[in-house]
C-alpha cells in the first residue's frame, strides 16, 4: 500500500464558517485551488452560487436576518456604471487644480 500527502481546499465562510456546501453534493467540496473553486461556483445558478474572491475569501448565498451576508456580497461586487439613456448628451467632467 503507498501512502501520500494530498493537499486541497476547502471554502468556508468567512462570515459564518457554513462549507461548500454539504447538503448540496453530499459532502464537503475539496478543491486544488482557489481558482478552481470560483470557476466552479461561477457555474452555479447565481441564486446559490458563493462570492470567492481570488484571496480565498468567501461569502455564501445565506441572507440573514441582519443583512451582514448581503452587505459584504454587496462591498466586495464591482458596480458597473449606469447606462447611457437614448438621446442624452454626456457633460465631460473637469477637474481644476486650485
Amino acid at each position: 500500500m503507498t501512502a501520500k500527502t494530498v493537499t486541497c481546499i476547502e471554502i468556508a465562510c468567512d462570515i459564518c464558517g457554513d462549507q461548500l456546501d454539504p447538503e448540496r453534493d453530499e459532502g464537503i467540496r475539496h478543491f486544488t485551488s482557489i481558482a478552481d473553486a470560483i470557476a466552479n461556483e461561477q457555474e452555479e445558478d447565481p441564486e446559490y452560487a458563493w462570492l470567492i474572491q481570488p484571496d480565498g475569501y468567501a461569502i455564501c448565498p445565506v441572507d440573514d436576518e441582519n443583512g451582514v451576508h448581503e452587505a459584504a456580497r454587496a462591498a466586495l461586487k464591482p458596480t458597473a456604471p449606469a447606462p447611457p439613456i437614448p438621446g442624452q448628451t454626456e457633460i465631460p467632467t473637469q477637474t481644476t487644480d486650485d
